[in-house]
């Protein structure tokens, strides 16, 4: 194995936890903006559908 192979590992060894951190919690900051996203669309959808249905009430009472 060369000196360069065998000193990426032994830096990767060493640093190992703090790497898997960062990346975990780079995937936490992705999976958060995305179920954010994703609440803000159900929550739009949700206020359309009760707005139709409140609309469609005071149709039939009319």
């Amino acid at each position: 194995m060369c000196t360069r192979t065998r000193a990426y590992l032994t830096l990767l060894r060493e640093y190992k936890a703090e790497i898997v951190m960062i990346v975990g919690f780079a995937a936490a900051a992705i999976m958060y903006a995305d179920m954010r996203t994703f609440i803000n669309e159900q929550t739009r959808t949700l206020t359309e559908i009760n707005l139709r249905l409140s609309n469609l009430e005071h149709q039939t009472q009319k």
